[in-house]
């Protein structure tokens, strides 16, 4: 029998993370909590009810930097990995026992729908990377960065159901949480040290040679640019072009790269 860790990194949430955390108990052989930071809400109290693997880490204001973490203290053959707000559907805790023991596939991506706050405005796409074969998987610990891996990895129509509170694709939510994002994430950029699990030095200079372009072709006059390449990206890519709510999510984006764009070219001068 193959066997699953799931770990979800968290900052206060209270209102989500049960939900969250009965959608794998039930399937995983172990189950890690990281909190970022202190926690001032229950979520700790909740954590402690499926699982004793409860830490609480430096605050860093981004997930992405305590999964490594939560990686090497996986003692499981596979890893789920999940954010706070999120669930697996009915169907998908039914078949993913069946998935990971194909010995074939080494990872799977799982349908992420878009959640306005009342309702899904996306079908078929994204996806999502999340579930992966540990011996075979690769993480740098960079923002926005999912996991990878050496080996083979399938699509699915399983649902890995995502559904915040509020409605994140708004421009008012933009300008108070996706920009403090943003402001994280440039200045992240251009340190010569990556946090990873597994990457080989191959992956680690990609990486490094991105970054360099990235700090290199920043600043007022590519910004532009920067938000038309992902406008489009996001548009084609996810097919957000079929509806109105996915050219809007795919204009956030796009004004994401735009003023990380000007971020990186501020903190690099």
């Amino acid at each position: 029998m193959s066997s699953l860790t799931s770990f979800v990194v968290i900052y206060h949430e209270e209102e989500v993370l049960e939900r969250c955390l009965e959608s794998v108990a039930s399937i995983s052989d172990e189950i890690i909590v990281i909190h970022d930071g202190p926690c001032q809400d229950r979520s700790l109290d909740i954590a402690r009810k499926y699982t004793d693997n409860v830490i609480v880490a430096e605050r860093t204001g981004f997930g992405e930097f305590h999964r490594v973490k939560a990686m090497s203290l996986a003692s499981s053959e596979w890893i789920l990995q999940l954010d706070a707000d999120e669930f697996l559907s009915e169907e998908a805790q039914k078949k993913i026992p069946e998935l990971i023991k194909d010995p074939k596939i080494d990872g799977y991506k799982l349908l992420w729908k878009l959640w306005d706050g009342a309702k899904y405005i996306s079908n078929e796409t994204p996806h999502k990377s999340v579930l992966f074969r540990k011996s075979k998987m690769y993480y740098i610990s960079f923002p926005g960065t999912e996991m990878s891996s050496y080996g083979k990895v399938k699509s699915t129509q399983l649902h890995l159901e995502h559904r915040p509170t509020y409605n994140n694709y708004t421009l008012k939510v933009f300008y108070s949480k996706w920009i403090k994002w943003i402001k994280i994430h440039a200045s992240f950029m251009g340190k010569s040290n990556i946090e990873h699990f597994n990457a080989d030095t191959a992956t680690l200079s990609a990486v490094k040679e991105k970054m360099t372009k990235h700090i290199k072709y920043s600043g007022v006059f590519f910004s532009p640019a920067w938000f038309a390449m992902s406008t489009f990206k996001a548009l084609f890519k996810h097919k957000y072009y079929r509806n109105v709510s996915g050219w809007k999510v795919s204009f956030l984006q796009g004004l994401y790269a735009f003023y990380l764009c000007l971020f990186i070219a501020r903190e690099n001068k």
